[in-house]
């Protein structure tokens, strides 16, 4: 009797300690969390890795730049689960492939309303990706923000820019780079914004996320450069441009010098 009431309350107590499943960050549900490509497996095909690979760095206020090498597009985070992995995820990478391909080989094309709101989900997509090589409390976007991108294939409208432009520099592969900025506002408070900046070839595009000017009327300043040339802005779209096919590339390319630089234009807002 004694043994059986104590085995009894040993069950009830490990059964209160049994600990959680970790919930997927975009589809919410207790599912195991995988590996998930920062940047596409399909993009290998493009590239002759002989001798190159992929450079990449990770960049934050306060801490020195971190920046590593691997042999392929092979970096990975902990960032969604096999469901979203092999399902919406794969199915986004699968619908960008053949928009963003021509621009990785230098060709010129004209993209539409509908490949503008593709490629600008799959970089939004990926910009929310590479924050998982951070720590929980150092990541920029929020569960809604995740669910929606998930959900509907579009960015959310809460202060999400996302520009394409053109690399000819001395990188033959991929050059990221991802920065959680800092940014005080005119009354006292202080909002924070995430870039992510990515050349793959000849294709590059930023993403710059803040949440300040969806709801204030300030003016984010941004450093000087030659940014009307150079970049061509796909989000959020534009009435005047909504019908018209965008013509890539833009008229001037980004140089090793201009690409640094653009990953660290925006240094805050006007007083």
């Amino acid at each position: 009797m004694c043994h059986a009431a104590l085995n009894d309350r040993i069950r009830r107590n490990s059964t209160l300690t049994t600990p959680t499943k970790t919930r997927c960050p975009f589809c919410e549900k207790p599912n195991k969390i995988t590996n998930e490509h920062v940047v596409g497996r399909w993009l290998r095909k493009h590239f002759d890795f002989r001798g190159k690979g992929v450079r990449n760095t990770f960049s934050r206020i306060g801490q020195s730049e971190r920046s590593w090498n691997t042999r392929y597009f092979d970096q990975k985070v902990k960032a969604a689960c096999h469901r979203c992995n092999n399902g919406w995820m794969a199915r986004l990478e699968q619908g960008v492939e053949p928009l963003i391909t021509p621009m990785i080989r230098g060709e010129h094309i004209g993209i539409g309303r509908d490949g503008r709101a593709v490629i600008s989900a799959w970089a939004i997509k990926t910009a929310m990706v590479v924050e998982y090589a951070e720590k929980p409390d150092k990541r920029y976007f929020t569960q809604s923000e995740r669910s929606l991108i998930m959900h509907n294939f579009v960015p959310s409208g809460t202060g999400i820019r996302i520009w394409i432009g053109r690399y000819q520099g001395s990188f033959n592969g991929a050059i990221g780079s991802a920065s959680f900025l800092l940014v005080p506002r005119t009354d006292g408070v202080t909002d924070s914004a995430h870039t992510l900046t990515l050349a793959v070839g000849q294709f590059v595009t930023q993403v710059f996320a803040e949440r300040l000017t969806a709801h204030h009327s300030e003016v984010l300043n941004v450093r000087d450069g030659p940014w009307q040339e150079t970049l061509i802005p796909i989000w959020p779209p534009k009435p005047a441009t909504d019908e018209v096919a965008l013509i890539w590339p833009p008229p001037l390319a980004l140089t090793d010098d201009t690409f640094a630089a653009l990953g660290d234009r925006f240094v805050g807002v006007d007083s």
